[in-house]
């Protein structure tokens, strides 16, 4: 999978790197570690989409959100202060989720109130 250009995803990407979540991170922040991308993608994707779909309730706008929201760890993982990567990574999708839930709400409202009006 190719995001923006930025970076390459094998889909295959094994996770058996030796390296914890914070050692991942730190290699994103450094070197752009790609590989290190690769397998923090692998090992919470299926918990980032399914936060993103509970929250978002559109399967669709989950996938968009997940993408986005790695995405924003990748070029945020320097700004990473936590212990718990896991946390960290799925409140950036929780947020995203947030933030397009309510927008995809607000069409939906304004839509209905512009075909009653119709």
């Amino acid at each position: 999978m190719v995001v923006q250009g930025e970076f390459r995803m094998a889909a295959t990407a094994a996770v058996t790197d030796e390296r914890n979540d914070q050692e991942l991170l730190a290699a994103i922040a450094a070197n752009r570690d790609q590989d290190a991308f690769a397998i923090l993608l692998q090992k919470y994707r299926h918990a980032a989409f399914s936060l993103a779909v509970y929250i978002a309730e559109n399967k669709d706008l989950a996938e968009e959100v997940v993408q986005d929201a790695m995405l924003s760890v990748w070029s945020s993982a320097h700004t990473f202060r936590s212990e718990n990567a896991r946390a960290w990574i799925l409140r950036i999708v929780a947020r995203r989720a947030l933030k397009v839930a309510r927008q995809s709400r607000r069409s939906s409202a304004l839509l209905k109130k512009a075909q009653k009006t119709m």
